[in-house]
């Protein structure tokens, strides 16, 4: 288990291919919100990005989604999001992604390290913020779309 700073996790992200991100079961707003930030952030700098739950998205929420449907694809690297261990992604993603997530964002310092690699900071209030910086971080990057700069 490698620990990333936000400067190496950005870097990450920006080599990153075709990426399932996972986020946990019984989603609540800030894995929704990360998540799928952290997707559109990926789609702007030219890369496949899906967001997966093994649980359905609460009605509430639903104004998070995007509008277009999401493409279907292989990973090349797999992301949880808000995740503090590989039991929370549910039934259905765990038993598929349990052992194989190559970064994990998280907030919350019971993380238990289950990734290849970790982009944990305890002191942020949500891993929205967390998500927030590294797409910060990244679009200063040579992979980010020209039209956002």
């Amino acid at each position: 288990m490698q620990e990333f700073t936000l400067k190496e996790t950005a870097q990450w992200l920006q080599n990153c291919e075709d990426a399932h991100i996972l986020i946990h079961r019984s989603p609540d707003g800030d894995c929704i919100g990360s998540g799928y930030a952290l997707a559109e952030a990926l789609r702007q700098m030219g890369k496949r990005a899906a967001v997966l739950c093994s649980d359905p998205i609460p009605e509430r929420y639903q104004f998070l989604l995007p509008k277009e449907a999401q493409q279907i694809f292989s990973p090349k690297c797999v992301i949880s999001v808000d995740v503090a261990d590989a039991k929370l992604l549910g039934e259905n993603l765990q038993p598929v992604y349990g052992e194989c997530v190559d970064l994990s964002i998280d907030h919350h310092i019971s993380h238990r390290q289950f990734a290849g690699a970790l982009c944990l900071d305890g002191s942020a209030a949500a891993a929205c913020q967390i998500v927030y910086q590294l797409v910060q971080l990244a679009r200063s990057g040579p992979s980010w779309c020209s039209c956002c700069r």
